[in-house]
């Protein structure tokens, strides 16, 4: 009895190490790789109507593209290491979320997410302030991205907020907590005559020439104590944002940033 007991205990490990031995089959949950994005970059400035350009995986018989208004795509011919893929898509105004995933013909990939932003014509090339009042937001647009926007509050209809290009004055500590922490006064380019002392055989001569200046208007990006007021026409022409918003506004805009309010 004992003996059959050694002998059980000698085989019950030679038989586990066979059993762990044996081949596993490999099973495949998802064969397809998310698509890869080549351009636009993310948060880009796009028109209505733009490219999206991109790499799939050698397996890929076709991609989806969802998030669009209408999008119609293509696949590349494939190359040793997959295809390459383009999408013209239709977005309508403001931020768009865009999925693009992949199929082998059985399975799909997971999507491959990508943010734009359609503000319509910009005015500038250059880095700025977006105030667009036809839907009460600001953009901070910086190399062609977008990289923050903010919901804010305009001019009431009998004060309505100006439209035009003002450059972004330093903040300044507001005088009351209607106007929150603090107040960014903007400024207006205006031609100026500038006059000037010559000497002429030995006399004074006053002489003028019109020069480029920044005047301060009497219109400010500022907080509010009235949270409930953002998103509606509430102000008498400045532009009013959270008191939170305005602090990151701050953090990412500098002295004179170019400022453009449009309708």
């Amino acid at each position: 009895m004992y003996a059959r007991y050694l002998s059980l205990r000698l085989l019950l490990p030679l038989a586990a190490g066979l059993f762990l031995a044996l081949p596993v089959p490999a099973v495949a949950l998802d064969t397809v790789a998310p698509p890869a994005i080549v351009s636009p970059v993310a948060s880009s400035l796009v028109a209505s109507k733009f490219v999206i350009t991109g790499r799939v995986g050698p397996s890929v018989t076709g991609i989806t593209v969802t998030g669009a208004t209408t999008a119609t795509f293509a696949l590349l011919p494939a190359g040793p290491e997959g295809s390459a893929f383009t999408a013209e898509v239709t977005v309508p105004y403001g931020r768009t979320d865009i999925y693009v995933a992949a199929t082998d013909g059985i399975t799909w990939s997971a999507p491959a997410s990508l943010t734009v932003w359609q503000l319509g014509e910009m005015t500038t090339r250059y880095p700025c302030v977006l105030v667009d009042k036809s839907d009460f937001m600001l953009y901070v647009v910086r190399l062609g991205r977008v990289i923050a926007s903010y919901p804010v509050a305009t001019g009431m209809f009998g004060t309505p907020t100006p439209n035009g290009t003002f450059f972004l004055g330093r903040p300044v500590h507001a005088p009351s907590s209607v106007w929150g922490p603090f107040r960014m006064r903007l400024y207006r380019k205006v031609w100026v005559r500038k006059t000037y002392i010559v000497h002429v055989r030995g006399h004074h001569v006053r002489r003028s020439r019109l020069v480029r200046k920044k005047v301060g208007t009497s219109y400010y990006i500022h907080g509010t104590n009235d949270p409930d007021s953002i998103g509606t026409r509430a102000s008498h022409g400045c532009v009013r944002m959270f008191n939170s918003q305005l602090r990151l506004l701050r953090s990412i805009t500098y002295k004179y940033q170019t400022t453009v309010i449009r309708p």
